[in-house]
């Protein structure tokens, strides 16, 4: 029965691994790493061994979301083991003629005789006695640049390059929810989403996530959104003393500034506030310029304070008054139209105070009423917010409170009252943490010694605010290579449904120790339980068991290769690449192979034997290491300066690898070298004129292993003023 078992088990790892090596050489077969069409790959030949034919397989991540072909042997095993199986998206085709690889994967397709050695080529499928098509399943990869920077009123794009077989579905997510800022639009085009934002404001700065997923599994990446602005700036200041004549005339000062977004302009007054000052104060329309008509006493030795604000900023600059009783004609007066329009006039601010606590903890799942209560003359308007992002769905504002509907734990963040009047605004902050209850194992899972064919069933149940979730995990006894959820399903006999594992005829194999986690957004618990299958040791040929066996990644990403195998005696493991020494950052331990900052070097096949007195065993798996070229994140921007002033020039870009920027300059009578006073950041992103003294053309440069962007800016030097 244990022999009759283990030859059982012998079968299920055979048709999972699916490779058997050879030593011998044998077919001429062209070899590509990565190609637009198999037709491009035509230079470069390798040897297959006697159990190997000529392949092409796919892939969907390219430096640009175009196909890739992989050319190059696969087991004659592999090739037939993958007839037949059905799929969407991806390309595997295999030929047994020298050379006819380069005619796979194309509507355009490679037919072959066994008992010939020409290649004819016509417009068919591969006949299933020569070619073997599947389509490829593998994990879904995703790649983004992690921090991205844009001006208030831009509109741009968030790209997300993803690939997997099937195609993966695609899911945004801002600050941890599916509600998309109202501005946000979602477009698909091959294997990238792009969430275009279109004339962006203040609140859609925060964290963006871009989940895929497929059947095989799951991946996500993020990058954090920040919005540029610009605090104000005066474009115009007003006078900083005014001289007036008391009863007689007209005085202007006009006050106007830039900023993005556009500020808000506020008048205040320092005067004694009687009836006879306040009506000889106007504004114009647009509350940029203030008139005095016929100014009375009263106005001598106050001032004006003109202030700007936005979201960036607050500047405010002062205009001292003095009302003459003679006829002296004052220093900067300056006469204005009788018939002027009557704008918003603020008087001195009225103090406003808001009664709102510090924090409040509230539990996960109740509902919170927040009221906030502002006192100030005239009556205050009060405007919640958040630290960060909009509400999400749950929250919403009620008048003067803030109601929070079945709290949950990404409702704990900081909000923010405002009460705003005629007179200015007043706000204060509160924390609010929503409190859950961590989980709390009630059922642990029991292990023990079973028979060798005997059926194993573990529960694990856990309590917790909100219900917590069960994984289950196990780290083998024979090797000690540790295995989560996603691929303890795919060891043969075992199955799992939510709080439960079960193992059908239990083996050896089986035997080691199984972790139930349960989790939720308030803690982790962990219990696990020991299984011993006991049968007797019969020698059994070693069996090598790789995952993946196809691998896309980033240029500089890590990849770890699990490899488990199994045997009596205990087998020894070795590892080749392209038939030589693993390269330098290639580690190896007894069930990994850890690839640190992958490179192009590290593209190719990768061959591993499992080998013991009684036979051994080879499987195949490839890595293919892509990467993106530049594309700019902020481009430099023309601008016109005063002679002799600063100025600067910007430009970010990402691409994987991080691309180097470097700048050229071409000057307006025809130099290279860069204007006397230039500094360059760290990371060259920013260059910087200390006192600009001829226009000129800058280009700013990014380029990585994968190519090379460019984008120019200039900049144009005015004498005398820039207004007008």
């Amino acid at each position: 029965m244990a022999r009759k078992g283990a030859a059982w088990l012998c079968a299920c790892l055979a048709l999972f691994l699916g490779y058997i090596y050879a030593e011998d050489d044998g077919l001429e077969c062209f070899e590509c790493a990565d190609v637009m069409d198999p037709s491009d790959c035509n230079f470069t030949t390798t040897l297959c061994n006697m159990d190997s034919m000529c392949s092409v397989y796919q892939t969907q991540l390219g430096p640009r979301d175009e196909m890739r072909y992989v050319a190059g042997c696969s087991s004659k095993k592999l090739c037939s083991t993958i007839v037949g199986m059905s799929g969407n998206n991806m390309c595997y085709e295999c030929c047994d003629t020298p050379r006819c690889n380069n005619r796979l994967c194309a509507r355009t397709t490679t037919q072959t005789t066994p008992t010939s050695t020409q290649t004819t080529t016509i417009k068919t499928t591969p006949a299933p006695t020569t070619h073997a098509s599947h389509h490829f399943t593998h994990r879904p990869v995703v790649a983004m640049t992690p921090h991205m920077s844009y001006h208030v009123g831009s509109s741009f794009s968030i790209s997300c390059r993803f690939a997997g077989s099937p195609t993966p579905t695609t899911r945004w997510y801002f600050n941890g929810h599916t509600t998309l800022p109202s501005d946000a639009h979602v477009t698909h085009h091959g294997g990238t989403t792009y969430l275009r934002i279109s004339n962006s404001k203040v609140d859609d700065a925060g964290i963006y996530k871009c989940a895929v997923m497929n059947t095989v599994g799951t991946a996500s990446a993020t990058t954090e959104l920040i919005i540029t602005g610009d605090k104000p700036t005066f474009i115009e200041r007003p006078p900083a003393h005014l001289d007036m004549i008391t009863g007689t005339g007209d005085y202007s000062a006009t006050c106007r500034a830039s900023g993005s977004p556009s500020p808000t302009i506020h008048w205040l007054f320092n005067f004694p506030h009687s009836m006879e000052a306040l009506s000889s104060i106007h504004t114009n329309h647009a509350q940029t310029t203030l008139h005095i008509t016929n100014p009375p006493m009263d106005l001598s030795g106050g001032y004006i304070t003109c202030s700007y604000e936005n979201h960036y900023g607050t500047i405010s600059t002062n205009v001292t008054l003095t009302v003459h009783q003679t006829t002296t004609t004052p220093s900067t007066t300056t006469k204005q139209p009788t018939t002027l329009p009557v704008g918003h006039v603020h008087t001195s601010p009225v103090p406003l105070t808001i009664s709102l606590p510090a924090s409040l903890n509230i539990q996960i799942g109740s509902d919170v009423i927040i009221p906030c209560n502002a006192t100030g003359s005239p009556t205050p308007h009060i405007t919640w917010s958040q630290i960060a992002g909009k509400f999400p769905s749950n929250v919403f504002q009620n008048g003067n409170s803030l109601y929070i509907s079945t709290a949950s734990p990404t409702n704990s963040r900081i909000y923010m009252c405002t009460a705003e009047n005629s007179n200015g605004n007043a706000l204060k902050l509160i924390r609010l943490n929503v409190q859950g209850v961590s989980p709390s194992i009630t059922e642990r899972p029991v292990g023990g010694n079973v028979t060798h064919g005997e059926s194993v069933h573990m529960v694990c149940t856990a309590s917790g605010n909100p219900t917590p979730t069960i994984s289950w995990s196990w780290k083998s006894k024979a090797n000690g290579v540790a295995i989560d959820e996603a691929s303890l399903k795919f060891i043969p006999g075992v199955s799992l449904h939510d709080s439960h594992l079960t193992i059908d005829n239990a083996f050896e194999l089986h035997s080691g120790t199984y972790a139930c986690t349960a989790s939720n957004a308030y803690g982790t618990v962990t219990t696990d339980a020991t299984l011993n299958v006991l049968t007797a040791h019969v020698h059994v040929a070693p069996h090598i068991l790789v995952s993946p066996l196809l691998t896309s990644t980033l240029y500089g990403n890590d990849v770890t290769i699990q490899f488990n195998a199994t045997g009596y005696p205990k087998p020894s493991i070795s590892c080749l690449y392209n038939k030589a020494a693993l390269p330098r950052n290639v580690l190896m331990t007894e069930t990994q192979i850890i690839v640190t900052a992958a490179t192009n070097e590290n593209s190719g096949k990768y061959l591993c034997n499992a080998h013991n007195i009684d036979g051994s065993d080879t499987v195949e798996f490839q890595i293919t290491v892509v990467g993106m070229s530049p594309s700019f994140i902020t481009k430099p921007v023309t601008k016109t300066v005063l002679f002799g002033t600063h100025s600067s020039l910007t430009c970010t870009a990402t691409g994987v690898p991080t691309p180097n920027i470097y700048w050229d300059y071409r000057s307006v009578s025809g130099g290279t070298s860069f204007p006397v006073g230039t500094t360059r950041s760290s990371d060259n992103t920013t260059l910087a004129i200390k006192s600009t003294q001829e226009g000129g053309t800058f280009l700013c440069h990014a380029q990585n292993v994968y190519g090379k962007a460019t984008s120019q800016a200039s900049i144009y030097v005015k004498t005398g003023s820039l207004i007008g």
